[in-house]
């Protein structure tokens, strides 16, 4: 049990090394849905991350400074956190390696150590010699891989790179040396034993929750099959593997038919790519491009759509699609990866290729052409989101890892 300075006990403290937190994304929704579970039993979540957000802790700022690293101790989104910035992390395979006193001290200072995103993450804690557990929805290898076939130039590099074995070789490290893997899909356990075969019998599915009931009003209060005329895709659309060249071509095929139907875009685009294909495919006033929103803006969106289009290349879990299916929502998604386990072919959705723009265009066309056939769909979506990722589920999945890996400390609690 930790202490004060004055020595009384105080709560368990948990130390949740992750991806810098501003950087958004499914990273950002994991520790939303995580810390409150933590914060309910009585464990108080600290964030340790290497920051991409703080100028002053950037590798040249650093060397400008003659400083090889340098901490902040700050609050974000109302925890409290180290931000490490330190120079190595100019070359990748060393920015996970943050074997600096401070880094240990504070990682000392807690009484449970998760990783939350990328095992890589789990470095510091393996060089400290500590149990902890990675959730993580998916490997670096994988991503950037699907970053490169998309033709990202960046991953296509990295992945070419001679020194990339040595990053591969880190995260195997950091994997084999976790007390617990929770993985957030079938798809991303399958790959973790695959490359580490040795680890299997501590692997574990624990997707990302979301809390149905309070979440999303029922979908049938809402009229779900009827007035729903929308189609919609949330994400960081930036990014090269969520493939949004396939959706816009698919939706030229739907607008052919429906001139009525809108695409809605929510979470961020490149513009210069978003631009060029609207302007060549003519779809400048069928696509709106909403950007970032709020939690309630996002919401809404849910509520308001017909279907739901996952376009991805490969996803460790796509948390969009559970959010999705708990607002009663039928969801057309690629085959890649993680939403297999969950959108249930004629049943909850449809799945179709990831490079087919007219299969992923007659499944929306049958959904929006079909509004019994949308309500059954959508609310088969909504039971199953109930009984499989709802919160009070997934928290029952973590209080019993927990227990297996930290049980003197959960015993108490």
């Amino acid at each position: 049990m930790t202490r004060d300075l004055e020595g009384h006990p105080v709560g368990p403290r948990a130390c949740l090394a992750m991806l810098d937190p501003q950087y958004g994304g499914g990273i950002l929704t994991l520790l939303r849905e995580l810390c409150p579970i933590l914060i309910g039993w009585g464990i108080k979540p600290r964030l340790l991350f290497r920051s991409i957000s703080d100028n002053d802790l950037q590798p040249r700022r650093l060397l400008r400074r003659l400083r090889l690293w340098d901490v902040r101790c700050r609050m974000t989104f109302n925890l409290p956190s180290m931000a490490l910035g330190h120079v190595p992390a100019i070359w990748l395979p060393l920015r996970y390696f943050w074997p600096y006193p401070v880094v240990q001290r504070y990682i000392r200072t807690c009484d449970m150590h998760i990783v939350v995103g990328g095992a890589l993450r789990g470095t510091s804690f393996a060089l400290a010699q500590k149990r902890y557990l990675i959730w993580t929805p998916t490997l670096a290898l994988d991503e950037y891989k699907a970053k490169a076939e998309a033709e990202d130039l960046q991953a296509r590099q990295l992945v070419a790179a001679r020194w990339l074995p040595l990053l591969v070789w880190q995260e195997r490290i950091a994997l084999r040396r976790a007390s617990l893997i929770l993985a957030t899909s079938n798809y991303t356990a399958a790959r973790i034993t695959t490359v580490c075969p040795d680890v299997a019998n501590r692997v574990r599915i624990v997707p990302c929750p979301v809390e149905i009931p309070t979440l999303f009003p029922s979908s049938g209060k809402l009229d779900a099959g009827q007035g729903k005329k929308d189609v919609l895709c949330v994400g960081r659309l930036q990014d090269p593997r969520k493939n949004l060249p396939l959706l816009l071509q698919a939706f030229h095929e739907v607008s052919k038919q429906r001139s009525d139907i809108f695409l809605r875009l929510v979470g961020g685009t490149d513009k210069q790519t978003l631009e060029k294909w609207l302007t060549r495919l003519k779809l400048r006033d069928r696509v709106i491009d909403m950007g970032k929103v709020s939690d309630t803006e996002l919401k809404r969106q849910y509520l308001q759509a017909a279907v739901f289009v996952l376009p991805s290349r490969q996803e460790g879990l796509g948390i969009v699609v559970l959010e999705a299916m708990a607002a009663g929502v039928p969801v057309v998604s690629t085959r890649c990866g993680g939403p297999e386990d969950h959108v249930i072919d004629g049943e909850t959705g449809y799945l179709v290729p990831s490079n087919e723009p007219m299969a992923m265009a007659q499944a929306i066309l049958r959904l929006l052409n079909n509004d019994s056939l949308r309500r059954r769909m959508g609310d088969a979506a909504r039971d199953y989101a109930q009984r499989t990722f709802s919160r009070p589920v997934v928290e029952m999945q973590f209080r019993r890892a927990f227990e297996q890996v930290y049980p003197e400390i959960l015993a108490n609690l």
